[in-house]
């Protein structure tokens, strides 16, 4: 009864554009929970619908396609805990009723009675929605109890409305937590709902709403005070009905802004009974079906303002203009109901003057001043920043003692603290740096020597994996690499201009030409002459190489079409040939495909006899592939083209037309085949027209021309939007390329890289990939295709750069392969602004959608941005290009670049999609066949289903998805079922006939023409899918019919005491031996799960084992062999004769040759064909021992290390990075047969793959992750066919996945306060260079900064001028832009910017120093607590019920915090109203979704101040514009205030007496990872990265403050992390020194010689500070700080050395 639960980005990472539920009842708890609701007192009900809308406006906002539904059998749910109901039932009723009358409310929202409602289990069917969105707190805990310790928060049957949502199947995402909660099988017993409460007064059956009012708000009043009045007719309440009906009238005539009141403590207790009556009535009459307000204004949401109302009763009211007219209207329509009169009160007597109930506010009010700012100016940022007028009296002259602080200045390079950028006085020698090997050692001691020695091994092994995994890429047998060197293209030299006399005198030094002897040739001749002797010697040889492979031909027509294959692929000339050798070639190889031909002809003749014709379609589809090849070619002859008309004949099928066969050449061909006419002995009919069989057979073989032509600039001939892209790249534009997996995207990147590589020596390319699996495929790919020598020395062709580990030097090389991360750590580092970053000439983002992403699509926005040169933009899965496509454009063009989007949409190989049907595994039938037809195929397998891509489509949605492709089949499926649903009111348009397209002359059919026809077949489906009584419908149930879809075998079900996971354990390897008999392998199982992945490996090496084991206890003829081994192995060798005159060694490898046979090369322990998935034809067994050693050497685990020599490999982002790229290579050589793989091999990894397995259901299998993944199959080059198979995946989830939409990439606003910092250390530290300038200048002058936002460049500036302001009262800034104080640090940590900046916070306010006094006295608790706050600051996760929580912040440091974050409430509250003051001048009385307006034009004397910047929908609770914290001044800002909350800093500070969840403050007290999932909900997966997370932040801050201490605040810094074994420094240096072993590799120089204390480690794997470091001693490091500031913090640095220390002594215990 476990769950699981995931923190995801709901809509980017989950949902996309699928379509979801949010429970309606879930959604006003959630509204009616905000702590500034105003329900109580005030009844706020307008507020409380504006909190819905604002919801289901951000949800609209990032693209959500949803529905609300309420569920009326829970509507008690809504209520909140011991809360009255009766006013939220009321809300309940009038927000249904408000969102139903919207534009378009009947999509969005629905209400049905209970969940067993007919309509209701319809509408699910209809919709099928991915998950639903709603409560559930009263959980139960990982042992299926409950978790909530008495708490009482729940809202009767909210745990059971959720119970039943998953007892349905759906997943759950917590509307509070967005929180996904996967749950397929929950049994919790909850108790039952209690009745809801009577209404006291129900208004009589037959009382209608029947009001002639325009107003819904007003006939609603009406009726009420009308039914009030009848039934109660006293003096008390006709004065309570005029005030209700004067409020009322009020709601419509004042200001909107004026609405926002002083709220009443304690209003008249009669006032109070009065409105509860109208609340009572008022709800039973929305819920009466006679409660209709169609054709009227949709107020309803604005029936009740409960503080309006008490207002009433304390002042005076005279008559206000305009109120008179609307009060007579509302009181002429009660009277004309019950004939009572209500006039216009100017007063209300009710309540005395003395009554102590007066108005009191509420300790919130409108803020109207400017906190006072501190000067800035800066004349770079200054011309951006005159637009934002701030009035000069709030600007303030800061005092001396503010601006005293020391200047941060860049004085070391990014990737090495210890290697000042500026000289600075010398420092005391500590050992001498570590030189290269050679000449340069005779002053190094012995142990520098074999220290250097060791580095040069390691990074020798290191390349040497390189260069073996780019010839995995390239193909490469014996692993050498055909990289084409690079020259650069020198410019033409200047035009001399001569005078005649200077030609004269230089003719003349040249002295006499050449004259040829008579009767001897010229160069020229005897150039001709040979070239075609060696054309006459290709020709022989390709004719005596034929004749003798026809005269030798051997086994059965199955192995011979394979070697005929390897004959062609063997012999096919290489390079340019003259005509005649090329002549000989075709007739050559028309003949062997004609051998081909007769071969395949016998194979489908024989399955024809033996009644196998359905698995000879695949046979005969060749069969048609090889004659259309034959019929093409140049070398057809007569003879042939009679041989091939008569297979024709026989298959009684057109022959394609060809071009006068009457002038054929006449030319005999090999005797092989005898007299054969094409004929066959056997029938070979088919019972289909050439064009039928085409379409549904011969699909993937199709020719795939699309406008194909030759071009020079590539070795192949591009498409013509390939062609596009290479034109573009030539002009020098920016550009952004759309097209699927397979299509032939590659060739940009690499082009792209040439060009620079052509052009000099100093242009730089940037390949930025998502992935460092992706980081390393395309440096191995540069690796494999280019090489290039330098003038210089320390230059290199390649350089890769991550965290991680770097391979050259990432400022010296020409290509660079790094991480989004790094590029922009680069772009931003002043040491780079005047010498690297300008050299920049093109950056190619590859898998650009990855801007989508929660976790680093910031980055990826600001990279696209800042980008200093053009672009190129590579995906094949973007959910909205044209808009990205027009962020872009605008963007690039700000900067002066050209720009052109390119999209092609069609795969260069097409996907099938099958459904597994489980069978559970016998034993008997464990081991894999040996022999697999040559043409078995998936269609024939009776455990795969196929699947129609139609019949996934939602039949009631409009709209096809828009990357829904057929391929040929699919098109002819659809024609039949279409024809056969067509009727004379929905006709079968001409354009899709298939007569009409494809003609009856049998012509051969390509895949251009499908492409077109589909285009047709869909436009007429989008017709008749607009239209429910179409024939749409009847076309899916025919294909549905026509594959057995739904109805010959079950979906997934399981039984009740099975999980998921167990059925996959129990099917997988069934799964895959259908895919081995179906020449479906290799194939990568992707299982979204990383434990699962192991957990699936071992399942399947157990099951080989354990049956191979059984088989050779069992098996007669492989005892016998094993007893025919050890009777060889105990007889003894014999004795080697000598013969007379003859050689002893010969004798003696005769001797052994002899013996040596299958019997000798027979091993008991190896593991058998039968019972592995490793193909050893393609890896030697030696080969793979040696890499099994070198995986034991790396501490690989031996269950994995095992299950690759059983040919199954895994991976994942948890794995060895060394592991994982030996499973790639082996994967890419085809030993592999096998991986189960997470999301890392689907993101543009090159691992061709014949099938896609999905292997189990997740809540990370959403359509973004579905297509990447499915594209892995058929790869161009590799399939022309690629397999899709669902495996333990329910049919809805199946048919969602094939029919969904891609996401749309939306942006963040990427102007964030740690952004703004870098720019200015860029700035400062770099001189104001040029690149700075222009970096600053393409991040400021955009109009359209936000991807999928509107336009907000003033607010942009406001914001960047307040930001500003912050940093300055955080002293980051000084007056002028200088970085100050722990600047450096800050920056450093950029990617936990609220955390840093706390950090910060602490620094300066001398609390740590305070925490830190007793370090030397007392280091364990000083650690234990500063432990206690870093938890609290960073990897903060939010503690649950069922999760250890910290222990409370200090006081002191909570204090400190708190203050923080006032400031930043009163920096950002400046600046908002700063700019609502200069910008909005349009009233706030919009609804964010509907846009209904609301309010009048009257002032209203008894208003409180009007709000500027706080929505005037939340002032109606009493609110004005101050604010308690960052979050609440994000979340409550009026319209056209465009914040986000992630860019304004808020410290992290947990609400009193909660805080967040331990997990690392647990884990530095016990070291346990176990305890951390058991007691701390971290899931084992990712506990390693959290911990690594932390780990790599206190290693900052340490190495931050030593250099603040020794070099002074400011100073600049930077550090190598001590990674596992995956630090690594390496430098590769070609052209010079290059030896036949490959290029010299040495200690990077530069990082070596400049740090004494530098230590390599053993392995060559990571380069860190030392023990013996020169000042890391605390004394010594006090001696050297530069000031008395600087002293202060050694303390401080000793406590988080201590705390680094023994948090990493723990961490590395997990996984040394």
């Amino acid at each position: 009864m476990g769950y699981d639960r995931y923190n995801v980005d709901l809509v980017g990472d989950y949902a996309g554009s699928e379509f979801f539920l949010v429970d309606g009842n879930a959604l006003l708890r959630h509204a009616f929970s905000n702590p500034r609701l105003d329900f109580s007192q005030g009844f706020q009900l307008l507020h409380a619908v504006y909190l819905v809308e604002r919801f289901l406006s951000a949800c609209t906002h990032r693209r959500c396609n949803f529905s609300v539904v309420f569920l009326d059998e829970f509507k008690q749910s809504c209520v909140p805990q011991l809360a009255q109901s009766e006013r939220y039932l009321l809300a309940r009723e009038v927000v249904i009723k408000h969102l139903l009358n919207m534009p378009g409310g009947q999509d969005l929202a629905q209400v049905f009675p209970t969940f067993d409602d007919l309509h209701f289990r319809a509408y699910l069917d209809r919709t099928r929605p991915l998950f639903i969105m709603c409560h559930y707190e009263h959980h139960p805990d990982r042992n299926g109890t409950s978790s909530s310790d008495g708490d009482v928060s729940q809202s009767p049957g909210e745990d059971r409305c959720s119970e039943r949502w998953m007892n349905l199947g759906f997943n759950l995402a917590l509307i509070d937590t967005v929180e996904i909660r996967e749950n397929k099988h929950f049994t919790i017993k909850l108790d039952d709902l209690h009745e809801p409460n009577q209404y006291p007064h129900t208004p009589e059956e037959g009382f209608q709403l029947h009001i002639p009012l325009q107003s819904a708000r007003d006939t609603l009043s009406v009726t009420v005070v009308a039914h009030l009045l009848r039934h109660q007719p006293s003096q008390e309440i006709i004065d309570f009905a005029r005030v209700f009906l004067l409020h009322t009238a009020l709601q419509s005539t004042i200001l909107f802004s004026h609405r926002r009141l002083q709220p009443i403590n304690s209003p008249p207790p009669a006032a109070v009974a009065f409105l509860q009556e109208v609340v009572l009535t008022s709800t039973r009459f929305l819920t009466s079906p006679h409660a209709s307000f169609k054709d009227k204004t949709n107020d309803i949401a604005d029936y009740v303002d409960g503080t309006l109302f008490f207002n009433l009763f304390y002042d005076d009211l005279s008559l206000l203009p305009g109120t008179s007219t609307k009060f007579s209207e509302l009181a002429k329509a009660v009277h004309a109901i019950t004939q009572i009169s209500l006039d216009l009160p100017s007063n209300v007597s009710l309540v005395e003057d003395s009554d102590p109930s007066l108005p009191v506010i509420r300790g919130n009010s409108t803020s109207s001043d400017f906190p006072q700012l501190l000067p800035f100016q800066n004349v770079i940022f200054d011309p951006y920043l005159q637009d934002v007028k701030i009035p000069s009296d709030v600007l303030l002259s800061l005092k001396p003692s503010d601006d005293s602080k020391a200047v941060y200045r860049e004085r070391y390079h990014w990737h090495n603290s210890n290697k000042p950028l500026i000289s600075k006085a010398p420092r005391t020698p500590g050992r001498k740096p570590v030189h290269r090997t050679g000449k340069g050692n005779q002053g190094m001691t012995s142990y520098e020597k074999r220290l250097a020695g060791r580095a040069h091994k390691s990074n020798q092994v290191y390349l040497s994996i390189m260069y073996r995994y780019a010839a995995s890429l390239t193909g490469s047998v014996d692993g050498a690499l055909d990289a084409r060197t690079i020259v650069v293209e020198d410019s033409p030299p200047p035009k001399e201009k001569h005078s005649g006399k200077k030609v004269a005198d230089k003719q003349k030094a040249a002295g006499p030409s050449k004259k040829v002897k008579p009767g001897s040739k010229s160069a020229d001749v005897i150039r001709q002459e040979n070239q075609a002797k060696k054309a006459e010697a290709v020709t022989q040889k390709l004719v005596r190489a034929w004749t003798t492979f026809c005269q030798n031909p051997g086994g059965n027509d199955e192995r011979m079409l394979d070697y005929l294959d390897d004959w062609m692929l063997k012999n096919k000339p290489r390079g340019s040939l003259d005509a005649a050798a090329l002549d000989a070639w075709h007739f050559i190889e028309v003949e062997a495909r004609l051998y081909k031909v007769r071969l395949l002809q016998r194979i489908w003749a024989g399955l024809i006899y033996d009644g196998k014709r359905e698995s000879g379609y695949p046979c005969v589809a060749q069969l048609f592939d090889e004659m259309k090849k034959i019929l093409k070619s140049p070398g057809l002859t007569r003879k042939v083209y009679k041989i091939i008309r008569g297979v024709f004949k026989g298959l009684k099928i057109e022959i394609p037309p060809v071009s006068s066969p009457d002038s054929l050449p006449k030319q005999k061909i090999n005797g092989v085949f005898g007299d054969w006419d094409g004929s066959s002995g056997l029938s070979t009919q088919l019972d289909t027209s050439s064009e039928e069989f085409q379409l549904m057979h011969c699909g993937p073989l199709m020719d795939r021309d699309m406008d194909s032509a030759p071009d020079s600039r590539v070795p192949f001939e591009p498409d013509g939007w390939q062609r596009k892209v290479l034109d573009e790249i030539d002009r020098n534009n920016s550009i952004f390329v759309v097209a699927p997996t397979s299509a032939g995207k590659t060739f940009i990147a690499f082009y792209a890289m040439e060009k620079v590589l052509k052009a000099d020596d100093e242009g730089v390319l940037v390949y930025v990939a998502p992935t460092k699996a992706l980081v390393n495929q395309i440096a191995a790919e540069v690796i494999s295709r280019f090489s290039k020598s330098y003038k210089h020395p320390g230059k290199t062709a390649w350089a890769i750069h991550t965290r991680d580990y770097r391979v050259n030097n990432p400022t010296t090389c020409q290509i660079l392969v790094t991480v989004p991360h790094i590029l922009q750590i680069m772009l931003l580092s002043p040491s780079n602004a005047t010498t690297w970053a300008p050299k920049v000439k093109r950056i190619i983002f590859d898998e650009v959608h990855s801007i989508g992403n929660a976790d680093d699509g910031l980055v990826w926005e600001q990279l696209l941005l800042m980008a200093p040169c053009p672009i190129i933009a590579l995906s094949a899965t973007v959910g909205n290009p044209d808009e990205f496509s027009a962020w872009l454009d605008t963007t690039q063009g700000s900067q002066g670049t050209g720009f052109k989007a390119i999209y092609h949409p069609h795969r260069y190989s097409d996907l099938r999609k099958y459904i597994y049907v489980s069978r559970p595994l016998k034993k008997s039938t464990v081991a894999l066949d040996t022999q697999v037809p040559k043409f078995a195929s998936l269609e024939t397998c009776p455990d795969a289903k196929y699947i129609h891509p139609l019949i996934s489509v939602n039949v009631n949605t409009q709209e096809l998805p828009p990357d829904l492709t057929f391929e040929a089949r699919d098109c002819l499926l659809v024609y039949h079922a279409m024809r056969e649903a067509a009727n004379a009111e929905w006709p079968l348009d001409e354009s899709v006939d298939l007569d009409a397209v494809f003609g009856t002359e049998g012509r051969v059919i390509k895949k251009v023409d499908i492409v077109k026809w589909e285009v047709s077949l869909k436009r007429q489906l989008h017709t008749w899918l607009q239209d429910r009584n179409s024939p749409f419908r009847k076309v899916v149930e025919i294909l549905k019919a026509h594959q057995g879809a739904s109805g010959t075998y079950k979906p997934l079900k399981l039984k009740p005491d099975e999980s998921a996971e167990a059925h996959l354990h129990e099917t997988i390897l069934p799964l895959l031996q259908s895919l081995h008999s179906s020449n479906a392998l290799p194939a990568i199982v992707f299982q979204y799960n990383r434990a699962v992945c192991e957990r699936l490996c071992h399942t399947l090496c157990r099951q080989l084992s354990t049956a191979e084991a059984r088989f050779k206890s069992t098996d007669a003829a492989f005892l016998r062999r094993v007893d025919e081994l050890e009777r060889r192995s105990r007889a003894k060798p014999q004795k080697v004769v000598h013969q007379a005159g003859g050689d002893k060694a010969t004798a003696a490898r005769e001797s052994a040759e002899d013996r040596f046979d299958a019997a000798n090369m027979f091993d008991p322990a190896d593991y058998l064909a039968e019972y592995s998935f490793a193909d050893f034809r393609k890896y030697t067994k030696e080969e793979l021992q040696q890499d099994c050693a070198s995986l034991t050497r790396w501490g690989i685990p031996k269950d994995l290390v095992t299950a690759l020599k059983r040919g199954i490999g895994v991976h994942h982002s948890g794995m060895n990075r060394k592991y994982r790229q030996l499973v790639e290579m082996l994967f890419r050589k085809g030993f592999l047969r096998v991986i189960i793989a997470t999301g890392t091999l689907a993101l543009g990894i090159n691992m061709p793959t014949k099938t896609s397995v999905f292997s189990g259901d997740s809540v990370f299998l959403t359509a973004l992750n579905y297509r990447q993944a499915a594209g892995r199959a058929g790869r161009r080059g590799f399939d022309n066919l690629g397999n899709v198979v669902f495996h333990g995946i329910s049919e809805s989830q199946v048919f969602r996945l094939m029919s969904s939409k891609l996401p749309s990439l939306l942006g963040h606003f990427p102007i964030s306060v740690s952004l703004i910092l870098r720019s200015f250390i860029l700035l400062h530290n770099s001189d104001d260079s040029e690149y700075a300038k222009r970096t600053i200048d393409s991040l400021l002058k955009q109009n359209r900064l936000i991807l999928g936002g509107s336009t907000y460049r003033h607010q942009v500036l406001h914001h960047l001028r307040f930001s500003i302001e912050f940093l300055r009262r955080q002293h980051l800034l000084g007056a002028d832009g200088k970085p100050l104080n722990f600047a450096g640090m800050v920056t450093h940590l950029y990617y936990t910017e609220n955390s840093a900046l706390a950090l910060h916070a602490l620094l300066c306010s001398g609390d740590l120093q305070r925490l830190c006094e007793d370090v030397d006295e007392k280091p364990g608790t000083t650690c234990l607590q500063l432990m206690l706050i870093m938890a609290h600051i960073f990897g903060r996760l939010p503690g649950t019920k069922n999760v250890k929580r910290l222990p409370g912040l200090p006081d002191d440091i909570r204090a400190t915090l708190k203050k923080e974050n006032q400031d930043v409430v009163e920096v950002y509250t400046a600046y908002m109203q700063s700019y609502a003051q200069e910008h909005l001048t349009t009233p706030d009385d919009r609804m964010p979704l509907s846009s209904n307006q609301y309010g009048g034009s009257l002032p209203f004397p008894l208003s409180s101040p009007p709000v500027t910047i706080r929505s005037s929908f939340e002032a109606l609770s009493g609110h004005g514009d101050t604010f308690s914290s960052p979050g609440e001044l994000a979340s409550t800002a009026r319209d056209g205030l465009f914040i986000e909350s992630a860019v304004v800093p808020e410290f992290p500070i947990d609400p009193p007496g909660e805080t967040c969840n331990s997990y690392l403050y647990d884990f530095y007290n016990h070291g346990d990872t176990h305890a951390l999932w058991k007691d701390n909900g971290i899931r084992k997966a990712d506990v390693w990265f959290k911990l690594k997370d932390f780990s790599l932040v206190i290693a900052t801050i340490e190495a931050g403050l030593m250099c603040f201490i020794r070099d002074g605040p400011g100073a600049y810094y930077d550090f190598t992390p001590e990674e596992e074994d995956e630090t690594e420094v390496i430098k590769v240096e070609e052209g010079e020194g290059e030896k036949e072993g490959g290029p010299v590799l040495k200690v990077d120089d530069e990082v070596a010689s400049s740090d004494p204390t530098l230590d390599v480690a053993s392995d060559g794997g990571s380069a860190t500070l030392g023990s013996d470091a020169e000042g890391s001693d605390a004394d010594d490091l006090e001696n050297m700080a530069s000031s008395a500031t600087s002293k202060s913090f050694v303390k401080v640095w000793k406590a988080f050395r201590l705390l680094k220390a023994d948090f990493n002594a723990k961490f590395e215990a997990m996984w040394a």
